[in-house]
């Protein structure tokens, strides 16, 4: 009995690697994907490090991990698809069922609906040149540059070369001495959503520390434009721009899911950054670029070229394209600054006087032309001629 059973072992053939791959494909397509995937976290990580990781982010993993979902040769493929003309008896149906879905008000929309060729220029739909009259045209009053909800707003802490010895004495919480060693260490973040705590290296989003050329006290807010909302971007007061400066970058979503959830969006995004002065000092408008929108223009600069092919983010080690107006560019309040190809986010980061206060509330609804902030006591001064919505 037993010799019959050894034998009966004994006579079974060995199991080879190719009979066991052609009975486990599965086993072997996932153990592939794994080491794949295993090894691009890896090198993804190396690469940050190696770069100095100049964006400060606070887990590498995560951003690989939404790169993986959201990369940007998917979100072109998206703009291209929807950038493809429809056809003529279609757009009415189209069109009109998006804007029905939506909420979109089709009565102060400029042209026919059934004058955009595509779902993108449907999107990029220009209004009735009196839909968004100004609020306040008070010279030290900021009124919305767009339509969009505030996602955060506050105030940015100065430097500690700017705090008087008593500011950086002994007495400080915890969280003030957190604050300062942000600081000193040059490495200050901006919330993103203040309620859930996550934020961005704000050095990096903007190539350079607004705190070290500040003369007053420093403002910031997060605007965000829904699929819903107008798609293009005016200036929220009297601007004299000096310089524009495109970040190459991921195109992440950046609704309020993700703004509640991951850290370092806007730092990763592409993103344009406009600088200037106005009424009471610099002034920083950034446009950031999400999922499906990596194309941003400018009205006033057609050089400014983003989303562009094979081109490296700045938090791996891809170049800043930067233009100089020598004369500047001088904007009205409400005048046209650019757009997006579909919703996305606006940061303001500016200088303001002691008494300067937010009008609005984190939540709260604006179109263009809606007071946003201005000196305390000061009552909105209408403008003497209103400033139409000239979108180009």
């Amino acid at each position: 009995m037993g010799t019959n059973f050894s034998r009966r072992i004994g006579s079974q053939p060995k199991v080879g690697v190719f009979t066991w791959v052609s009975h486990h494909p599965k086993k072997l397509v996932a153990g592939i994907t794994a080491i794949v995937l295993f090894n691009s976290d890896y090198k993804f990580g190396e690469a940050v490090q190696v770069m100095g990781n100049s964006a400060g982010l606070t887990n590498v993993h995560t951003l690989w991990f939404l790169r993986i979902i959201f990369g940007r040769t998917r979100s072109r493929w998206t703009g291209f698809l929807m950038a493809k003309p429809l056809p003529h008896w279609t757009r009415k149906h189209v069109f009109g069922a998006g804007a029905y879905l939506l909420g979109i008000n089709m009565d102060e929309v400029r042209y026919p609906i059934d004058s955009y060729r595509s779902i993108t220029d449907f999107f990029c739909r220009q209004l009735l040149l009196d839909a968004r009259p100004i609020e306040d045209a008070h010279p030290s009053a900021m009124v919305s540059p767009c339509d969009c909800k505030v996602m955060t707003l506050g105030d940015i802490p100065l430097s500690v070369s700017q705090r008087s010895p008593t500011d950086i004495g002994g007495g400080l919480t915890g969280e003030e001495e957190a604050l300062l060693y942000d600081i000193r260490d040059d490495r200050y973040r901006l919330p993103a959503m203040k309620v859930k705590g996550t934020s961005y290296l704000m050095r990096h989003f903007l190539g350079e520390d607004p705190r070290r050329k500040a003369s007053k006290p420093l403002k910031y807010c997060v605007l965000y434009l829904g699929p819903a909302d107008y798609h293009h971007f005016h200036s929220p007061c009297e601007y004299d721009i000096r310089m524009a400066k495109h970040f190459p970058g991921d195109l992440l979503p950046v609704n309020s899911f993700f703004f509640s959830t991951f850290n370092d969006i806007f730092a990763v995004n592409e993103r344009v950054v406009v600088n200037g002065n106005w009424h009471e000092g610099k002034l920083w408008f950034a446009a950031v670029g999400a999922y499906n929108v990596g194309s941003i223009k400018l009205s006033f600069d057609r050089k400014c070229w983003t989303n562009r092919y094979r081109t490296p983010p700045v938090y791996l080690g891809g170049e800043v394209f930067s233009n100089q107006y020598k004369d500047g560019v001088r904007l009205d309040r409400s005048e046209h600054l650019g757009h997006f190809r579909l919703g996305s986010s606006i940061i303001l980061i500016f200088e303001a006087p002691e008494d300067w206060e937010w009008t609005v509330q984190e939540g709260q609804k604006l179109r263009v032309g809606q007071r946003l902030g201005a000196l305390k006591g000061v009552e909105p001064v209408p403008p003497e001629q209103p400033t139409p919505l000239l979108a180009t």
